[in-house]
């Protein structure tokens, strides 16, 4: 036994810190002279986009164990290139034509951005009235007198995307636009007020809605085209090109030709001076991630068998109904 005062043995008494902190440190990866890694951000928003709900999980789990990245959540792509723009180690996922807006409008420099794409499109889309005075998406800039064409406008980042439509077409500058959500805004151009429903959709990941709206006997689709805005597709400074969206599942011979409509390619943004290990692993993952995101031909014909079934069963209901009023 040890009296009190005396120093204890070697390997007796004393505690054993010497083991137990290292272990305690190296379990929390703060070991002297280590330094535990802060993991970056991925922006995108707001939080209902489907660039957040499921492009930015895919990003992440395929960027992972190389890049470990955080999803974030803010209100828009103009608020995420905020974020991107202020921290070369985080990532945004916005289209090319709103990084070309945002470098332009703070005055950055041409290499301090930088797009890693495509991974999806965000395409303009035009619903009118079936039996309205606009007849093509011009309409709306040669409208002359008052009161002035009213559009609804809705989709992920559609309020960014108007405004750089004014800029490239003067002629939609005095055009209302009322933003709200798709449905309801649908059923009110439906009967007649607003004019028109200017959607940004993404033409796969949105697939169900355009087709849904596109079979909607009550409303017409037109592409967002006017000659200044062909004009402006055709260069690359803009973010914008013409290209093809699909309207209905593609499988049946009587399908609905493939509308041809403004659109901008949705991927990665980076800073220029971006780790290199995050530009090469971004790069890595682009091609799968995007096949991914894309509906296969089986998963198209399972839509439309799907929809071919309720429309059976819908008919069939309406038969048995109405022998029984009889």
């Amino acid at each position: 036994m040890t009296n009190p005062g005396s120093r204890p043995r070697p390997g007796t008494g004393a505690p054993r810190w010497w083991f137990i902190v290292p272990v305690y440190a190296a379990l929390l990866g703060v070991l002297p002279g280590a330094t535990l890694a802060a993991a970056g951000a991925l922006y995108a928003g707001p939080p209902t986009d489907p660039a957040f709900t499921t492009i930015a999980p895919r990003m992440l789990n395929a960027l992972y164990p190389d890049q470990r990245l955080n999803a974030v959540a803010v209100a828009d792509s103009m608020a995420a290139l905020d974020r991107v723009a202020g921290d070369p180690a985080s990532a945004a996922l916005t289209d090319l034509a709103t990084m070309i807006a945002f470098a332009a409008a703070n005055k950055l420099p041409a290499d301090r951005l930088e797009f890693h794409g495509p991974l999806e499109q965000h395409c303009l889309l035009a619903f009118t009235a079936r039996d309205g005075w606009v007849r093509a998406f011009a309409d709306l800039v040669t409208a002359s007198g008052s009161p002035r064409p009213v559009i609804g406008v809705a989709g992920p980042g559609a309020a960014n995307l108007l405004d750089m439509l004014d800029r490239l077409e003067p002629g939609l500058t005095g055009v209302e636009a009322r933003p709200g959500e798709v449905d309801p805004l649908a059923l009110q151009v439906a009967h007649g007020t607003p004019d028109l429903l200017l959607l940004v959709a993404y033409p796969d990941l949105d697939r169900d809605l355009i087709e849904r709206l596109a079979d909607d006997d009550r409303l017409t689709l037109l592409p967002v085209v006017t000659r200044l805005l062909s004009r402006a597709a055709l260069d690359r400074d803009s973010g914008f090109a013409m290209q093809a969206v699909r309207t209905d599942s593609g499988i049946v011979p009587w399908n609905r030709h493939r509308l041809v409509t403004l659109c901008t390619p949705v991927g990665v943004v980076l800073r220029g001076d971006a780790p290199p290990a995050l530009r090469d692993a971004v790069n890595r993952v682009v091609p799968g991630v995007a096949t991914a995101l894309r509906s296969s031909l089986k998963d198209r014909a399972a839509a439309a068998a799907t929809t071919t079934l309720h429309d059976a069963l819908d008919a069939v209901q309406g038969l048995i109904t109405r022998l029984r009023s009889n």
